[in-house]
């Protein structure tokens, strides 16, 4: 994930550490995918070999949360930066994305924080976005 789609995604899981939810914060229903390592070079490379035996998958989305709701087993978000266009969004992430959703899940591409939130609390059928 580039720097700046980085820091929506901290924006967005600061945020949702404040907000309640159930019988705790919305942030214990959420958790993001690393998608990309915080180094370069030999080590970084023997690093992702490592992660894709693991299970690392390209196209997965960055966020998921976890709570069945509206005929959904739980959300996806794929963030992008906010200024973002649709031509962002890889082949990978569309398939990836359309599997997911022949599974029950549902699936959304967010440009930046504020409209990752809006989906999220849609999802959720919150009206206090």
């Amino acid at each position: 994930m580039r720097h700046i789609e980085s820091e929506e995604q901290v924006k967005l899981f600061r945020h949702a550490s404040y907000y309640k939810y159930l019988d705790g914060k919305l942030r214990d229903y959420l958790f993001a995918v690393p998608n990309a390592l915080p180094y370069s070079g030999k080590q970084a490379m023997l690093q992702m070999m490592q992660l894709k035996r693991e299970g690392l998958t390209k196209g997965i989305p960055d966020i998921e949360c976890f709570v069945a709701h509206g005929g959904y087993t739980g959300l996806h978000i794929e963030l992008k930066k906010p200024k973002g266009v649709p031509s962002d969004v890889t082949k990978e992430q569309h398939e990836k994305m359309a599997l997911l959703t022949k599974c029950g899940r549902k699936c959304v591409i967010a440009f930046g924080y504020e409209q990752a939130w809006k989906m999220l609390l849609n999802y959720l059928d919150r009206c206090d976005a």
